[in-house]
């Protein structure tokens, strides 16, 4: 999975989740991986999560989610000290 932010910067989506139920507004959850997002820049702003489906080597998009950037949660950094992890809603 990917994130495009509202910079047009791609980003790294190591897992999210979904909540939606009818006549409810939807809810993401999501773990991004970066070395160049900027918190302050992007709550209150779009962005687009892309999931993709792995066919015979392939990743074929399947799914496209788009909303607004309300939390943002920095986690610290990966294993290898590159890339920020935030957990944004």
């Amino acid at each position: 999975m990917s994130a495009k932010d509202s910079s047009n910067q791609e980003h790294i989506i190591s897992n999210a989740t979904v909540k939606q139920a009818l006549s409810e507004p939807f809810e993401i959850k999501a773990m991004l991986v970066s070395s160049g997002f900027d918190m302050q820049d992007q709550l209150g702003q779009f962005l687009t999560i892309n999931r993709y489906f792995n066919e015979s080597g392939s990743n074929t998009l399947n799914r496209t989610y788009n909303g607004i950037v309300t939390l943002i949660q920095h986690l610290g950094m990966d294993s290898n000290l590159q890339n920020h992890q935030y957990e944004i809603t």
